[in-house]
């Protein structure tokens, strides 16, 4: 009966229908991760979190404050170098030095900024310092995913409709009948929903690993700006597995509950 169950699933329709909507999914996704990577500030936060970022230590604190003051520092001082050039109490090359220092600062004056108040705010959150937008991207990603959903009930409806509905009412005129077809057809649909929703994580992952890179994994999650409430303190790589984890119960329950409204709908056995 499992194999019966399976054969539904195995048409060049049905795969070409999920192949789709796994297009369309990798498409938007990916879209998503390069307005990320393409933002004005990203290329200098990226080298900031690299120079300064993962498990925050005195050190780097009073590093990120020295970078922080010295920005400030040498965008105070333009009126007074500029003055200083005018009068000749400076030579072009020391001003022409001071106006590149100047500039290099100027660019990245706001990345600096925002990584100082984020560096203040991980000092007492107890967190690290992560650039998290690509990750931020992929926790979005996971609350809801139309395509997945979509793959899902198209597999519910599969599961249902294929059913001839009088050979469905012999197949069940006996309890046990009834039960073994219920358990199968819920076996069945509930294994290929996890497929789907194991495909579309790694499909997530691997767009995430194309843009950054799993160099945090040890860090709590409470790192990443939209999962500073997360009730439970466990690492980054721990929160990967536990998403993977849910995503399995989640849409493979979904699938299982869509085949049970179908047949109570369609056959009234409850």
């Amino acid at each position: 009966m499992f194999r019966y169950e399976c054969k539904k699933f195995l048409n060049w329709k049905l795969f070409l229908c999920l192949l789709i909507l796994l297009g369309i999914s990798c498409t938007i996704s990916f879209l998503r991760y390069k307005g990320v990577s393409q933002a004005s500030d990203t290329a200098v936060s990226e080298e900031l979190y690299r120079e300064y970022g993962g498990e925050l230590t005195e050190e780097k604190l009073k590093r990120i404050e020295e970078l922080k003051e010295e920005c400030d520092r040498v965008l105070a001082q333009e009126t007074e170098m500029e003055g200083k050039y005018s009068r000749r109490e400076i030579d072009a090359d020391t001003y022409l030095a001071y106006r590149e220092q100047y500039h290099d600062y100027y660019s990245r004056r706001e990345a600096i900024e925002a990584f100082y108040e984020r560096s203040l705010q991980a000092e007492e959150n107890g967190t690290w310092l992560i650039f998290d937008s690509y990750y931020e991207e992929l926790a979005g990603s996971m609350d809801m995913r139309p395509a997945l959903f979509f793959a899902i009930a198209l597999i519910a409806v599969l599961s249902v409709s294929c059913e001839r509905k009088r050979l469905f009412r012999v197949l069940c005129v006996t309890k046990r009948g009834h039960k073994t077809l219920v358990r199968t057809k819920a076996g069945t649909v509930f294994a290929c929903c996890a497929f789907l929703a194991i495909l579309f994580y790694l499909k997530d992952l691997m767009l995430l690993a194309s843009f950054s890179s799993f160099s945090y994994l040890e860090a709590p999650i409470q790192s990443i700006s939209v999962l500073t409430s997360f009730p439970v303190q466990i690492s980054l790589g721990v929160w990967l597995v536990f998403a993977l984890i849910v995503s399995l119960i989640l849409y493979g329950g979904m699938g299982t509950f869509l085949v049970w409204i179908q047949m109570n709908r369609l056959y009234g056995f409850w």
